[in-house]
């Protein structure tokens, strides 16, 4: 890469490095890092998001609700089994109940500014329609 390094870089990063940071500092390296972490997680959670289809995550959703049905109703220890199947239900499935609720959210929005466009041109239409038969029937006046 043609990358040389001198003496002098690696005094100027050591006394970098030696520098004492204030807490003003601190806290914008610790807020730095937070922010990159966040957006690793929000990445990580967009891919594994996309490798699964509605389709998989609504039957995913459906199956623990008929198991958990199944455990709350035919369970001899019910007391024993509830707090299990909370745990699973709010560990487990949450990210997929909210992947699943995003879509549909998602879906909602594209529909509604998909119609959205077509509404303006209906009108727009409807306006050009109106305008030659207003000036018409003024020129007949």
């Amino acid at each position: 890469m043609g990358l040389e390094v001198t003496e002098e870089d690696v005094y100027q990063l050591v006394e970098e490095h030696d520098r004492d940071l204030t807490t003003e500092e601190l806290v914008e390296l610790q807020k730095e890092a937070m922010e990159e972490q966040t957006a690793f997680e929000e990445e990580e959670e967009e891919m594994s998001e996309e490798q699964l289809s509605s389709t998989a995550l609504k039957e995913a959703c459906q199956m623990w609700v008929n198991l958990q049905t199944f455990v709350q109703q035919r369970h001899p220890d019910k007391a024993l089994a509830h707090r299990p199947v909370s745990s699973f239900d709010t560990d487990i499935m949450s990210p997929f109940r909210g992947m699943l609720k995003r879509r549909q959210r998602q879906q909602t929005m594209e529909r509604f500014l998909q119609k959205q466009p077509r509404h303006e041109e209906e009108l727009a239409c409807v306006s050009a329609a109106q305008l030659p038969s207003s000036n018409s029937s003024s020129k007949k006046r």
